[in-house]
């Protein structure tokens, strides 16, 4: 069997058990840190709430998180593989580029300078054949996104990925905004560069309710990401739990179970998130909810045992399996 990078090691593919595909063990702003220290919680307390999160989730059955913390949400990779280490989980870590964020103007080929779009890939690269931040974890998919609608610099963002995935053979998962279907232009520029789009995770598909843009993002052959369970955040969230429970029903019941995976885009550790805050607002964001909530819900909705194996077991397991340069 094929084997994928985590942050402890590489992992022999069979060994993953079920996968949460879109998750966050620990990000905090790294400027605030440095310059007003007394705002934020020290490294330690960060990775405790992580790892217990994380073990809360493994007591429920997954045994995988990818974590698609990039450079500029302030990856912190010693941090991640601290709380794999001790909650006793894999974890695939990405490289790649948030698109909310900025991104280093020096990166960009802004003005006659910059490093142009192969310099990008080169530095993605880098981070799945060399390491992460002068370590040897290496990573294990590349995170790219577009919101709230493609623009030069996001555009020159999944080019680089779609370069240095064809370069070294590791997927792509993106971040979406569903509203504007910003998948389906993802999926134009992947296939302008030539990405085989069953190796693209379409990220945020679960905020859409529209059918025919999620089966129309399957016709192409990516897998769309049902990533947000729990994420009802006051002002943001599109769907209510309900609402995105029926979507991954009917979709199953339409035969796509085998396009989907599952997550809920959670933070063991978020600096714009405290802990206190989670508890009280957003209760149900945290890395057991699909474990204890959803999927009970699914199945008493009807989807079958085997369709539930399928999005968190099967498919997660052959999207790496999906492997070689192109």
């Amino acid at each position: 069997m094929a084997l994928v990078e985590t942050v402890r090691g590489p992992v022999d593919l069979a060994d993953l058990g079920f996968v949460l595909m879109h998750e966050h063990m620990v990000t905090y702003d790294a400027t605030l840190g440095l310059q007003w220290p007394h705002l934020t919680e020290d490294g330690e307390a960060q990775v405790a709430a992580a790892v217990a999160m994380a073990r809360n989730a493994k007591a429920l059955g997954v045994d995988t998180f990818v974590d698609l913390t990039t450079a500029n949400m302030d990856r912190d990779i010693e941090r991640i593989r601290r709380v794999a280490e001790a909650a006793d989980v894999h974890v695939i870590a990405c490289t790649g580029l948030h698109p909310l964020l900025p991104v280093p103007f020096y990166l960009l080929a802004y003005r006659g300078r910059g490093i142009g779009i192969d310099g990008l890939a080169d530095l993605f690269v880098h981070d799945i054949e060399v390491g992460i931040a002068g370590t040897s974890v290496k990573a294990g998919i590349i995170k790219v996104g577009t919101e709230p609608l493609m623009d030069d610099t996001t555009e020159m963002v999944l080019r680089a990925a779609a370069r240095a995935h064809r370069r070294t053979g590791v997927p792509i998962s993106t971040h979406t905004y569903a509203k504007n279907e910003t998948g389906r232009v993802q999926q134009d520029v992947f296939a302008d560069e030539g990405v085989d789009l069953s190796r693209v995770v379409i990220g945020h598909s679960g905020d859409s309710a529209d059918l025919g843009y999620l089966e129309g993002l399957i016709a192409r052959g990516s897998v769309i990401g049902m990533d947000r369970f729990g994420c009802d955040v006051p002002g943001h969230t599109t769907l209510s739990t309900d609402e995105r429970i029926e979507v991954v029903r009917e979709l199953c019941a339409r035969g796509h179970a085998k396009a989907m995976v599952l997550s809920h885009d959670a933070f063991g550790y978020n600096e714009l998130f405290r802990p206190d805050y989670l508890e009280k607002e957003i209760p149900d964001w945290r890395f057991d909810f699909i474990s204890a909530d959803v999927l009970p819900r699914l199945r008493a909705a009807g989807v079958s045992e085997q369709d539930i194996e399928t999005m968190t077991v099967t498919n997660p397991r052959e999207f790496f399996a999906r492997q070689g340069a192109y």
